[in-house]
């Protein structure tokens, strides 16, 4: 009830948007009614960040009904053991995988008046730039709506994960001409840069 009156609360002062993340939106039974609130019968766009482990289809399909928008994928790496030591868990990408293509074929087999984006957010970081071509031509593949590539800003003693300076002149040098090869050979729209 709290949360829906959030939503009302919200809407009422012209809330546009409407993003449900924080450890796994799909946990709480309720999602679907509030989804369904916070579209206001679309005039406001609605998406999750959500890994998607165990989703099936119906229910992704019962979401983007309720007035889902776009579903955020976090995939850093498309290289299965970078993958998994950046989750923590073997077979983690296996399930990422297996994720996707519920909710591609939720998308598939919805008839809903509005459409459904699906979206992947990245963090480039000194493990995954060099296969951030590979994780472009598989959106490309999957018909991914967009990808949004986010830089790290501070580091740990421990993780190391920013570019170095020989990183960043391998990701101008080799990286992002690569990607811009792939989108220019697939004629993609202009890419946004935000």
């Amino acid at each position: 009830d709290m949360a829906l009156r959030v939503l009302s609360d919200a809407r009422n002062l012209g809330m546009s948007e409407c993003l449900f993340s924080g450890g796994d939106p799909l946990l709480y039974p309720y999602l679907t009614q509030l989804v369904r609130a916070s579209s206001n019968n679309q005039a406001v766009f609605v998406y999750i960040n959500s890994v998607g482990w165990d989703v099936h289809r119906f229910r992704v399909q019962e979401l983007i009904e309720a007035g889902l928008n776009a579903w955020n994928f976090s995939v850093d790496s498309v290289a299965p053991a970078i993958f998994d030591s950046l989750r923590g868990r073997s077979g983690a990408f296996l399930r990422f995988l297996g994720a996707l293509d519920e909710v591609l074929a939720a998308r598939a087999a919805c008839h809903c008046d509005h459409r459904f984006h699906i979206n992947f957010m990245t963090v480039i970081t000194r493990q995954t730039f060099h296969s951030l071509p590979s994780l472009v031509e598989m959106a490309l593949n999957k018909r991914v709506s967009s990808i949004y590539f986010m830089n790290l800003y501070t580091d740990t003693e421990t993780s190391n994960s920013l570019l170095s300076q020989g990183d960043i002149n391998s990701f101008r040098r080799d990286v992002v001409p690569s990607i811009l090869a792939i989108l220019h050979n697939a004629r993609v729209p202009d890419i946004v840069y935000l």
